[in-house]
């Protein structure tokens, strides 16, 4: 998943916006919402978003299709649990 502005776009709002890494230090801070996180937990889980969506574009989410999540993977699984084969009619 290419992390495209990842570091700069909030994992709460979906909002990308330079000024919310001032600095390019540890802590992110949103410039719209002011949501507050580790700025590699934040870009983490902004990327875990847009794997979950598919791959859906910053551009796509400014409109309002899609958005973020915030959650983490080991709720819910990446790879859906198998299920047995289906019995043939015979």
């Amino acid at each position: 998943m290419p992390p495209f502005h990842a570091s700069q776009t909030c994992a709460a709002c979906s909002r990308a916006d330079p000024q919310s890494r001032k600095g390019c230090g540890r802590l992110f801070a949103c410039a719209h919402c002011g949501h507050e996180d580790d700025a590699d937990h934040n870009a983490s889980v902004e990327i875990e978003a847009r794997a979950r969506q598919g791959g859906t574009s910053h551009a796509l989410r400014a409109m309002g299709e899609g958005g973020s999540v915030n959650n983490s993977t080991r709720r819910h699984p990446l790879v859906p649990e198998s299920r047995p084969p289906a019995e043939a009619d015979a």
